[in-house]
């Protein structure tokens, strides 16, 4: 167990379990209906990023797949990989981190 400045304990990050906050120490999503909460805000920031503003950047390059539709894509081009190597569409690792970088440029 470690010690905080507030002089609460919570588990160590290396022992291999979640660490438990208090309340207090936890960054909340403020959108409606959004009961999210984060140790750190950097996760707090990203959540925001991926659930709330743009939540499917990355769609399926396949026209009749239903992820390749404005809405229902994925928040993670990693995420999109995964699906272009599933039993659904079976692109090699090489060919799916192709096709996801490929259809899914930068916008600017």
């Amino acid at each position: 167990m470690l010690e905080t400045r507030s002089g609460k304990t919570r588990e160590s990050y290396h022992s291999g379990k979640a660490v438990s906050l208090d309340a207090a120490q936890r960054h909340f999503c403020h959108h409606a209906n959004c009961m999210k909460s984060y140790a750190r805000y950097s996760d707090l920031g990203r959540h925001i990023k991926t659930a709330h503003e743009t939540p499917s950047s990355f769609l399926c390059p396949f026209d009749r797949c239903t992820h390749s539709i404005d809405g229902q894509g994925f928040g993670w081009k990693d995420k999109l990989v995964n699906h272009l190597k599933s039993k659904k569409h079976k692109l090699s690792a090489e060919d799916a981190a192709y096709a996801a970088a490929l259809h899914n440029l930068p916008r600017h």
